[in-house]
């Protein structure tokens, strides 16, 4: 399954249905077979960093996730052990105070980005 995320934020406190949260039923119920492809899982970033290397010759070193949620774009960078910056003035953080839910969930960034 592409796109893994549980769900988006759609203003106004209102949150989606992402195709994700099916995947959290009884397997049974809908999949034979399930595997999940996208962010944050391990897969995706490795298929990224391998395609970097072949394609452009880039280290992981030099790789930099840049995303605007803790729980996939974060939590990612941060599983594949390559940097990130989270960009909190725009997207799912946009006017909250990113701090407390970076500490309510242990999850860290390298960088901010708030400009």
């Amino acid at each position: 399954m592409a796109n893994p995320d549980l769900t988006a934020p759609r203003g106004n406190n209102i949150f989606s249905k992402e195709p994700g949260f099916y995947s959290l039923l009884e397997k049974n119920e809908l999949f034979k077979s399930l595997h999940l492809v996208g962010k944050p899982y391990e897969n995706i970033f490795s298929y990224a960093i391998k395609v970097a290397k072949k394609r452009w010759n880039i280290d992981k070193s030099e790789i930099i996730m840049v995303g605007d949620t803790l729980h996939t774009d974060i939590l990612g960078a941060n599983y594949a052990k390559i940097k990130s910056a989270l960009i909190v003035k725009y997207g799912f953080f946009q006017g909250l105070d990113v701090s407390k839910y970076m500490a309510q969930s242990k999850i860290y960034p390298d960088f901010l980005i708030d400009k």
